[in-house]
């Protein structure tokens, strides 16, 4: 168990380094605040961390895009 979720943490970790820059700028455009678009990045990173088993993670940057939206 510990070693899948060890997994996990690594996949999103490469998630967060491909796509933050993507969430962030999505943010800024919708917040027009920087420490709140900051914290929409992180809000957004940590939902598809707690749903990862039931994500469908092929496309990383649509899912991405659409969770920061919502």
């Amino acid at each position: 168990m510990e070693r899948t979720r060890t997994a996990d943490r690594m996949e999103l970790s490469k998630l967060y380094e491909a796509y933050a820059p993507m969430v962030y700028r999505r943010s800024m455009m919708l917040l027009r605040d920087q420490s709140e678009a900051e914290d929409m990045m992180q809000n957004v990173f940590l939902r598809v961390f707690e749903r990862w088993d039931s994500l469908d993670v092929s496309q990383p940057s649509s899912l991405l895009w659409n969770t920061t939206t919502r």
